[in-house]
Protein backbone atom coordinates (compact mmCIF):
# COMPACT_ATOMS: atom_id res chain seq x y z
CA UNK A 1 0.00 0.00 0.00
CA UNK A 2 1.07 3.90 -1.08
CA UNK A 3 0.79 6.47 1.43
CA UNK A 4 0.19 10.05 0.39
CA UNK A 5 3.29 12.02 1.74
CA UNK A 6 1.51 14.14 3.72
CA UNK A 7 0.34 11.59 5.52
CA UNK A 8 2.09 11.30 8.84
CA UNK A 9 3.04 7.81 10.05
CA UNK A 10 0.53 8.13 13.36
CA UNK A 11 -2.24 9.42 11.36
CA UNK A 12 -1.57 6.68 8.98
CA UNK A 13 -1.47 3.92 11.76
CA UNK A 14 -4.53 4.78 13.05
CA UNK A 15 -5.97 4.56 9.36
CA UNK A 16 -4.61 1.64 9.20
CA UNK A 17 -5.76 -0.06 12.44
CA UNK A 18 -9.84 1.18 12.22
CA UNK A 19 -9.75 1.52 8.54
CA UNK A 20 -8.71 -2.36 7.74
CA UNK A 21 -11.62 -3.17 10.75
CA UNK A 22 -14.28 -0.86 9.13
CA UNK A 23 -13.26 -1.79 5.56
CA UNK A 24 -12.81 -6.01 6.21
CA UNK A 25 -16.26 -7.17 6.65
CA UNK A 26 -17.85 -4.57 4.18
CA UNK A 27 -15.19 -6.82 1.51
CA UNK A 28 -16.00 -9.69 3.07
CA UNK A 29 -19.54 -9.53 2.22
CA UNK A 30 -18.90 -8.36 -0.87
CA UNK A 31 -20.72 -5.18 -1.10
CA UNK A 32 -21.63 -2.26 -3.21
CA UNK A 33 -24.42 -0.77 -4.89
CA UNK A 34 -27.01 -3.10 -4.56
CA UNK A 35 -26.86 -3.47 -0.63
CA UNK A 36 -28.24 -1.34 2.05
CA UNK A 37 -25.40 -1.40 5.14
CA UNK A 38 -26.46 -0.93 8.88
CA UNK A 39 -23.63 0.64 10.87
CA UNK A 40 -24.69 0.62 14.50
CA UNK A 41 -22.11 2.53 16.53
CA UNK A 42 -21.28 5.64 14.66
CA UNK A 43 -17.60 6.56 16.87
CA UNK A 44 -14.42 6.61 15.01
CA UNK A 45 -14.98 2.95 13.22
CA UNK A 46 -18.74 3.38 12.39
CA UNK A 47 -18.07 6.24 10.51
CA UNK A 48 -15.24 4.80 8.72
CA UNK A 49 -17.59 1.89 7.91
CA UNK A 50 -20.13 5.06 6.74
CA UNK A 51 -17.59 6.24 4.42
CA UNK A 52 -16.59 3.18 2.77
CA UNK A 53 -19.39 1.44 2.49
CA UNK A 54 -20.84 5.19 0.74
CA UNK A 55 -17.78 4.92 -1.49
CA UNK A 56 -18.37 1.41 -2.68
CA UNK A 57 -21.79 2.75 -3.67
CA UNK A 58 -24.15 1.25 -1.03
CA UNK A 59 -27.03 3.11 0.85
CA UNK A 60 -26.05 3.53 4.13
CA UNK A 61 -28.28 3.85 7.53
CA UNK A 62 -26.44 4.52 10.81
CA UNK A 63 -27.54 4.19 14.53
CA UNK A 64 -26.19 5.57 17.42
CA UNK A 65 -27.89 7.18 20.85
CA UNK A 66 -25.57 10.28 20.34
CA UNK A 67 -27.26 13.13 17.96
CA UNK A 68 -23.59 14.50 17.15
CA UNK A 69 -22.27 11.25 16.24
CA UNK A 70 -25.82 11.03 13.79
CA UNK A 71 -25.39 14.14 12.48
CA UNK A 72 -21.63 13.10 11.65
CA UNK A 73 -22.80 10.02 9.62
CA UNK A 74 -25.26 12.48 7.43
CA UNK A 75 -22.76 14.24 6.91
CA UNK A 76 -20.38 11.71 5.62
CA UNK A 77 -22.79 10.16 3.45
CA UNK A 78 -25.51 7.99 5.57
CA UNK A 79 -29.22 8.35 5.37
CA UNK A 80 -31.80 9.02 8.34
Amino acid sequence: MRWPEELTCRDGAGLAGQGWTAFAPLIRLGVDARDTVAVTGLGPVGLLAVLLATALGADVVGFDPVLERRQLALAVGARA
